[in-house]
């Protein structure tokens, strides 16, 4: 449906205008051509250049694993060579070890200045005109095939199928001319196409594969008149009787008889108007064109700027204009592939491919529509946080906000500790430089002297203590334990040492040993060693001294499995990211997803993720690059990596969560996740902590001493290679909230299905067949004995539906009586 339709969104007077700027020539292709485009530029150019420069843009809730089958996403936009992911891996791989001083290749990438063709005028320097411009995003919007493209630019004005007007026998002449074997006057195209009317369609052996079958193109609709597909018939509309032997066989599909066929004269009477129409209907029908794409080449032809003979009639040729395009380059490189997981016949090395990082931050920088949508500077204080940049993370690391501010001639860092004025002088430390309605101010955690613990805590200990020089940190979760202060009343800087080890050496510092804090509205002192460092101790950077334009990005990384056929254990590892200093409806967009790469099945994660390491390390500590025509200081960091449980807790360097302490953020076990007498600060893990257990472990020669140690821990052998990156493996390594809500559900539904008692399941199942439910879901399996199989989003669409089936026919007697007695 999508191919057929979408040529019908140009108007005749919006097109894309292109500057003929070949030395600039990225500017105004990005500018037009990405995510934000004039608004001159048509609604369909938008969508089509949208699709070249990055994914086609989605809500959040239409980003799921279908889109990873469309036919969109083939390797052929990936491969200017039209050559698979496989023959690459299978054939072209090195049967021996993979050399790590070997650059790696580049298999795709854009002209460079001196190789682009003279071009001149609007659409310079990629297209000679607007019929190349429309015709090439068209077909690479709908992955238009050679066969597909050649057979409608075969037809010439003087070959075509000639009809006789015979509306009594009207099959016989239609049949005789467009069957398998035509007349001798009948063109070669119209027997091909007309061919596939009759029989089945046309392709080289090489050309029948398992895109065929993942193509959007093939869907239900096509073969059931009333969408209602197979599984509808045979569960929901099926008898619950014996078949009837009398009930004849029901027509589901006939020509209209001569009474209602249309007043048609002329050559092609009485099935089409004109040859137009002929041709046209032909070419839809044998290479199953979509609603979409049709609606969009009809749009095409009927812009006023449209030339037939700008067409070019080559598709392949055609394809190689990708090459012009300001596309980021594809690299490859070799890695290992696990035997344990592959057939016997695989090969042990194989290609991977992946897009640099590097590449993604300085094509993303220099798209004016991004880059005007992005924010850099210090944290904005709101009331209510809906941004990145009103978060703590990036309020308080210097890799985001502002790590430094001059104050009275003296500079102070994110995460000294100062002397300020608030009712009286006070010791506290800054905490992050935050923005509040414009104006620049100081958030400022406070410390407690001796005297303002409470009376419970003051015992003679702490008052000797406290000579020797001592305070308390207030918990920042603590009402009042913060406040946001002008930038007068810092007053100076003062020495304080943070003791995160039991150390017992004479300081001549004040020291902090305690955080105090509330537990069940009670008044506690925590060891300082359990709590979140402040980014400053870990991630340090001081403001770059230069006068360039300084650019900090937030690099979201994303990492998941995901199945690439539906009955076959093949997996592959999507890494993605996402720029954080976007908007958040500009972040949801899947065409603002950037594609890393894959890893492949078999394929380690460590060894994909190398480039990205070695790249990022570098980002750190600041690139210089040409952005919007200007010398500017970029820095990149990871801000956060979301991923699901298992990937997630890998990522993190802690064991999956099968394990007795298998949480990536906290070390209870599983037998005690539900409890609610655990006092969480006090067993959350800690990016210090972790690391000292990881030095512990490393340190132990006997390797199965050094598993037991790890199990205790609830640790990985070795920490994540993304700990090379300057990060709080734990505070930055969210749970992927989708993923942990649909998992709440499944373990919610199947406690109430293993609750019903036989003939609780039965009405169970009865009442649900008969529900109604939005005809744009897709069919669930059966609850009861398919529980196991069912996908996220069939959880949490069952989850919406379940409360209103048991209002239909739930009874006590639904129930087991042992989970009534439990009730």
């Amino acid at each position: 449906m999508e191919v057929y339709t979408h040529e019908n969104d140009v108007s005749d007077d919006t097109y894309v205008e292109m500057e003929p700027d070949n030395d600039e020539r990225y500017g105004a292709f990005n500018e037009r051509m990405g995510v934000v485009s004039r608004e001159e530029s048509s609604e369909m150019m938008n969508k089509v250049s949208d699709n070249e420069t990055s994914s086609e843009e989605f809500d959040d809730d239409e980003i799921s694993s279908e889109s990873f089958d469309d036919d969109e996403t083939t390797s052929e936009e990936f491969d200017v060579n039209e050559t698979s992911s496989e023959e690459f891996n299978d054939e072209e791989a090195s049967s021996g070890d993979v050399s790590e001083d070997k650059p790696d290749e580049i298999v795709d990438e854009p002209l460079c200045n001196e190789k682009m063709p003279p071009i001149n005028g609007e659409f310079a320097p990629y297209f000679n005109n607007i019929t190349e411009a429309l015709m090439f995003c068209w077909i690479q919007k709908h992955n238009i095939y050679h066969e597909v493209y050649t057979h409608e630019n075969d037809v010439s004005d003087d070959t075509y199928v000639e009809m006789e007007p015979d509306n009594d026998e009207r099959y016989g002449a239609f049949n005789e001319r467009m069957g398998v074997v035509s007349r001798e006057e009948s063109s070669e195209m119209m027997n091909e196409v007309f061919d596939n009317e009759t029989s089945s369609e046309e392709f080289d052996d090489d050309e029948i594969s398992s895109e065929s079958f993942d193509d959007d193109e093939t869907t239900s609709e096509e073969f059931d008149v009333n969408e209602t597909s197979s599984e509808e018939f045979n569960d929901e509309e099926a008898s619950s009787g014996d078949v009837s032997e009398d009930e004849p066989d029901e027509i589901v599909d006939e020509p209209l008889c001569n009474e209602k066929m249309p007043p048609i004269n002329g050559e092609f009477a009485p099935y089409f108007n004109n040859i137009t129409e002929a041709l046209m209907f032909c070419w839809i029908q044998k290479h199953n064109i979509s609603t979409h794409a049709y609606d969009e080449l009809v749009d095409i032809i009927h812009h006023p700027q449209f030339k037939n003979a700008d067409v070019v009639t080559n598709i392949r040729q055609f394809r190689k204009y990708r090459q012009r395009l300001p596309l980021l380059p594809i690299r490859s490189r070799s890695i290992h592939i696990s035997d344990k997981k592959t057939s016997s016949t695989s090969q042990r090395i194989k290609d991977m491919y992946y897009l640099s990082i590097t590449d993604i931050i300085w094509y993303t920088l220099n798209n004016p529509s991004l880059f005007s949508q992005m924010y850099f500077g210090p944290d904005q204080q709101v009331e209510r946080n809906q941004k990145l940049w009103h978060g703590d993370l990036w309020k308080e690391s210097p890799r985001f906000g502002q790590a430094s501010i001059k104050i009275n001639g003296v500079i102070y860092n994110s995460g000294d500790f100062i002397v300020y004025r608030e009712s009286a002088t006070r010791i506290g430390r800054i905490l992050a430089i935050v923005r509040s309605s414009g104006i620049l101010k100081i958030k400022i955690q406070r410390t407690l002297v001796f005297n303002k613990l409470p009376n419970n805590l003051q015992s003679n200990n702490r008052r000797e203590r406290t000579h020797g020089r001592e305070v308390w940190l207030l918990d920042q979760n603590v009402e009042n334990a913060t406040i946001i202060t002008d930038l007068q009343t810092i007053v100076r800087h003062i020495t304080i040492t943070i003791l995160y080890e039991n150390n017992t050496n004479e300081y001549s510092s004040i020291i902090i040993r305690k955080i105090l804090y509330k537990y069940h509205g009670r008044w506690k002192l925590r060891n300082v060693a359990y709590s979140y460092q402040h980014p400053s101790e870990f991630a340090a950077l001081k403001d770059p001294e230069t006068n360039l334009p300084v650019y900090k990005l937030y690099i979201d990384l994303y990492y998941d499995d995901l199945g690439t056929f539906c009955n076959v254990y093949h997996t592959l590892g999507g890494v993605y990211i996402q720029i954080g200093n976007l908007p958040f409806n500009k972040r949801k967009q899947l065409k603002n997803y950037f594609v890393l790469g894959f890893v492949p099945f078999g394929g380690k994660f460590n060894e994909f993720i190398e480039p990205f390491i070695v790249e990022m390390k570098q980002l750190e500590e600041g690139k210089i690059m040409d952005i919007q025509g200007n010398q500017s200081f970029v820095i990149a960091s990871l801000g956060d990596v979301t991923a699901d449980l298992p990937q997630g807790n890998d990522l993190a360097g802690v064991k999956r969560h099968a394990a007795a302490k298998g949480c990536r953020t906290c070390n209870m076990t599983k037998d005690s996740w539900t409890s609610d007498n655990v006092d969480m600060l006090l067993v959350s893990r800690y990016h210090h902590l972790t690391d000292s257990q990881f030095g512990e472990i490393s340190a132990t020669q006997n390797i199965v001493r050094r598993e037991e140690i790890a199990a205790g821990y609830g640790l990985c052998i070795q920490p994540s290679i993304l700990d090379e990156l300057k990060r709080e493996k734990h505070l930055q390594s969210p749970h992927d909230v989708y993923h942990a809500t649909a998992g709440k559900v499944l373990r919610f539904l199947k406690i109430t299905i293993d609750a019903l008692s036989l003939e609780g399941k039965s009405s169970f199942i009865i009442f649900w067949r008969s529900f109604d439910y939005p005809r744009i879901w897709q069919k669930l399996p059966n609850p009861i004995s398919h529980i196991n199989s069912f996908m996220m989003s069939d959880c949490l669409r069952l989850g919406m539906m379940i409360p209103f089936i048991f209002n239909r026919f739930l009874k006590p007697q639904h129930f087991k009586r042992s989970e009534l007695t439990s009730f």
